[in-house]
């Protein structure tokens, strides 16, 4: 299951994870990333150990948003090695 992180677990779930993360900014109100969470799922099972696969509530992280400059979403973003 893709786990959710927050501004407050984001540095311990994602800067610091040793595989790379995928992360998914996304928001409920956003129709598009309803249609891309399947995806995430799908990913996660796939390439479980390999690839560690997030999401980010966009609303509620607005910091998150902030430094990552999501203009739009859903947003993909790929970090590894922080």
């Amino acid at each position: 299951r893709v786990a959710e992180v927050t501004q407050d677990t984001f540095e311990a779930e994602v800067l610091k994870s040793d595989t790379p993360v995928l992360v998914d900014f996304w928001a409920n109100w956003c129709g598009p990333c309803k249609l891309v969470a399947p995806l995430m799922d799908w990913v996660e099972k796939e390439y479980a150990g390999a690839v560690k696969v997030v999401k980010v509530e966009h609303d509620a992280n607005p910091k998150l948003i902030e430094d990552f400059k999501v203009y739009g979403l859903p947003a993909l973003v790929v970090i590894k090695d922080g």
